[in-house]
């Protein structure tokens, strides 16, 4: 597993993950990648080749700071349970997502377990 926040990939010259997702792709070919883009999701894309995407409904952020983490935390944990990749990715983003509407990471394992 590769997992690229959007910083590495701006700095690597990609305009759009997408773009990244498939560069990163044809290098580490067996490698599950994925990609954060902030406010407009993230991507995964899996050994096989195939692009899954997640947009993410917009909020109004409190606090960031954590929130990559929480989405690699989050995918790590439902790919381990036998999630499939999109869904792992939908719950990833989710929370994430909800992560960047309080401060800190106080309480949020019980939105986990509501989310995944």
């Amino acid at each position: 597993m590769l997992f690229c926040g959007k910083p590495y990939w701006q700095a690597a010259g990609f305009e759009d993950p997408r773009v990244g997702l498939a560069q990163l792709h044809r290098r580490y070919s067996q490698a599950l990648i994925s990609v954060t883009d902030g406010a407009n999701g993230a991507g995964v894309v899996d050994s096989q080749g195939q692009l899954h995407w997640q947009a993410i409904k917009p909020v109004e952020a409190v606090d960031s700071l954590g929130a990559g983490d929480v989405f690699n935390a989050a995918m790590i944990h439902g790919l381990s349970q036998s999630k499939s990749v999109q869904h792992s990715l939908q719950q990833a983003c989710a929370l994430a997502r909800r992560k960047c509407q309080q401060r800190g990471l106080h309480n949020l394992w019980d939105e986990a377990v509501n989310i995944v």
